[in-house]
This record gives C-alpha cells, structure tokens and sequence, in this order.
C-alpha cells in the first residue's frame, strides 16, 4: 500500500473524491457519444472529399453516411460467422487443388491444422496410388513384352541406336517407370597447362 504524508494514497476525500467522480463521469459521457456518433462523407463541388460528423452542406453531395457505434464494437457471433464463412471457402479452395494433384497450390493455401492434415493426407494416398501402379504395370504382360523387345534390339547387330532407344522408351513406358536423365557431364581433373608469355 503507498502511502503520502502519512495517509494512504487511495483514500480520497473531499473534493479530490467528487473532482475524480465528475472526471469518471465526463469520459464516460465522451467515449459514448463519440460511439454512437454519424459520421457523413460529402463529396465538395470542387471534386474533394471531406469527413463531417455534421450533415453536408447545400452544395455538398452526400455520398456516404455510416455510424460509428457499428464501427467500434463487431457482433461476436458475426465475426464468428464471417470467420467460419472463410474457413470453409478456405477448405473448399484447398480441397479443389489437391483434386487436382496440384500440391503447392494446396500448400501455399493451406492456414490452420485442418488443411495442412488434408494435403498431408492427399500426398500420401497419391503417392501409394502411383507405387501400386507402377508395381502393377511392372508385372503387366506389356511390360515384359516391352522388355524382351528390348533386349532383342539391344543385343542385334543390325539395330541402330535410334531403333534401341525407341524400344527403351517403350519399355518405360509399358513397365510404368521414369526414364533416366541422359544428360552426360564430363569433368575433366588434368587440364593441360596453359603457356602464359612473361614480358
């Protein structure tokens, strides 16, 4: 407890008491008023815009009366709503992206713990769908058709390497399986020193 010349400092009296009761008593009176109050937007002659909390002049137009009590305090239950509203829009547009197997798309809309289960959970079921797909094309008659083809144009004199990498292609097609980058990199360790000229 703070105490001042003896006297504890919360102990009002006198007219400190009824100076503070009419200080309470006049913001309370302020702040309501400034709640409640219109405010009005009137568009000048001049083409401006001016603010008002009075109605616009004769050769103001009106444009645009709004209060500020609806301003100042939202309804919980319409924020709620409104809130619910996106939320479910949200889920909609994530669940759309992820029909179509567009995954950053789902990704990047993803925002609460729901829609990020839902891409998790859309990334798995494709990516088991694919595995069993594959697996089961690998052992699909094409496939080995596909192979033996293969291995016949591969082991023949005769074949060229456009017919051989045809029949590659084939295979990988047939057999479900994604074909190698036949991009070559060629890293050279001894580089021939070069003759630089001294003057």
């Amino acid at each position: 407890m703070l105490y001042r010349r003896n006297r504890p400092l919360h102990v009002l009296k006198g007219w400190k008491l009824k100076a503070a009761a009419a200080l309470l008593v006049v913001s309370v009176a302020m702040s309501s008023t400034a709640i409640g109050q219109t405010y009005y937007k009137c568009k000048t002659p001049s083409g401006g815009t001016a603010f008002s909390d009075a109605p616009c002049s004769g050769g103001d137009r009106e444009q645009q009366v709004f209060q500020g009590s609806v301003q100042a305090y939202p309804n919980p239950r319409e924020v709620a709503r409104t809130r619910d509203r996106e939320t479910s829009m949200l889920d909609a547009k994530v669940a759309e992206a992820l029909a179509t197997r567009d995954f950053s798309k789902a990704k990047s809309l993803a925002v609460t713990e729901k829609q990020w289960q839902m891409v998790s959970d859309a990334e798995q079921r494709y990516e088991r769908r694919d595995d069993e797909l594959r697996a089961e094309s690998r052992r699909s008659q094409d496939c080995e058709r596909s192979q033996w083809s293969y291995d016949l144009a591969a082991g023949s004199n005769s074949s060229t390497g456009a017919t051989i990498g045809a029949a590659k292609r084939r295979m990988y097609s047939a057999c479900g399986m994604r074909e190698p980058d036949t991009t070559t990199t060629i890293i050279n360790n001894n580089p021939s020193p070069r003759n630089y000229r001294y003057r």
